[in-house]
Protein backbone atom coordinates (compact mmCIF):
# COMPACT_ATOMS: atom_id res chain seq x y z
CA UNK A 1 0.00 0.00 0.00
CA UNK A 2 1.66 3.43 -1.53
CA UNK A 3 0.68 6.54 0.58
CA UNK A 4 0.87 9.73 -2.02
CA UNK A 5 -0.48 12.99 -0.91
CA UNK A 6 -3.71 13.79 -2.01
CA UNK A 7 -3.96 17.62 -3.51
CA UNK A 8 -7.36 19.07 -3.53
CA UNK A 9 -9.00 22.10 -5.49
CA UNK A 10 -9.98 22.67 -2.08
CA UNK A 11 -6.35 22.62 -0.54
CA UNK A 12 -4.51 24.44 -3.47
CA UNK A 13 -6.87 27.62 -3.59
CA UNK A 14 -6.43 27.61 -0.19
CA UNK A 15 -2.73 27.63 -0.04
CA UNK A 16 -2.83 29.74 -2.92
CA UNK A 17 -4.93 31.97 -0.71
CA UNK A 18 -2.29 31.76 2.13
CA UNK A 19 0.62 32.85 -0.29
CA UNK A 20 -1.28 35.50 -1.57
CA UNK A 21 -2.37 36.98 1.56
CA UNK A 22 1.39 36.57 3.16
CA UNK A 23 2.91 38.15 -0.46
CA UNK A 24 0.46 41.47 -0.07
CA UNK A 25 1.27 42.06 3.62
CA UNK A 26 5.15 41.66 2.89
CA UNK A 27 4.77 43.57 0.30
CA UNK A 28 2.31 46.83 2.66
CA UNK A 29 5.38 46.48 5.51
CA UNK A 30 8.14 47.01 4.14
CA UNK A 31 7.27 50.94 3.81
CA UNK A 32 6.90 51.69 7.30
CA UNK A 33 9.05 48.74 8.88
CA UNK A 34 11.97 48.43 6.80
CA UNK A 35 12.83 51.76 5.70
CA UNK A 36 14.27 53.14 8.80
CA UNK A 37 16.76 49.99 8.72
CA UNK A 38 17.81 50.47 5.38
CA UNK A 39 18.34 54.25 6.73
CA UNK A 40 20.29 53.36 9.50
CA UNK A 41 22.90 50.72 8.19
CA UNK A 42 23.17 53.21 5.49
CA UNK A 43 24.31 56.24 7.86
CA UNK A 44 26.38 53.50 9.75
CA UNK A 45 28.22 52.38 6.51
Amino acid sequence: MKLQPVISKENLFWLFGRVRERFRTSMEQPLCSSAPLLTASREEL
